[in-house]
């Protein structure tokens, strides 16, 4: 009996899910890193995949709470103002350079915008080739405060 009214009690914590409820807080919970999320699965379908995921920490307010790897994903914050991606780009020919944009709101739904750049170094200076944007879209669930995915879509040049 007290082993049926412990799981009756834990039922309903064990079948909540992962609420996207913030834009501060690490985690899950966080909407720049559900952001990343979908957009790796959504590069895993056309199977791309990266061993790490460069990322400016420009604007750093968006990047101080993002988490570190997303599955099998190294998630790199990388310290523009400190030279860190010249660093990176004399000891790798090419990257792929993502800029992860403040969540915005436009036509009753909300959106963060990842911008994936082809960077490399020729003749001492770094290039950076736009080849296209992608968005993570939600909606905001007013009873339940959070926001709900709905789709990651994205343009290419």
């Amino acid at each position: 009996m007290v082993k049926l009214l412990t799981l009756l009690l834990l039922i309903p914590f064990l079948t909540v899910g992962q609420s996207i409820n913030s834009t501060e807080v690490k985690g899950q919970s966080n909407i720049y890193n559900n952001a990343l999320i979908q957009y790796i699965k959504h590069l895993e379908k056309s199977t791309i995949k990266y061993d790490t995921l460069y990322l400016s920490n420009q604007p750093e307010v968006i990047t101080d709470s993002l988490m570190t790897k997303v599955g099998n994903t190294v998630i790199k914050v990388v310290k523009e103002s400190e030279g860190e991606l010249s660093e990176i780009l004399d000891r790798k020919e090419e990257i792929t350079y993502h800029y992860l944009f403040p969540l915005r709101f436009n036509n009753g739904q909300f959106d963060v915008s990842i911008l994936p750049l082809g960077a490399k170094k020729e003749k001492g200076e770094i290039r950076l080739l736009n080849s296209g944007v992608g968005r993570a879209v939600y909606s905001f669930d007013q009873q339940k405060k959070q926001f709900k995915f709905i789709r990651y879509e994205s343009r290419g040049i």
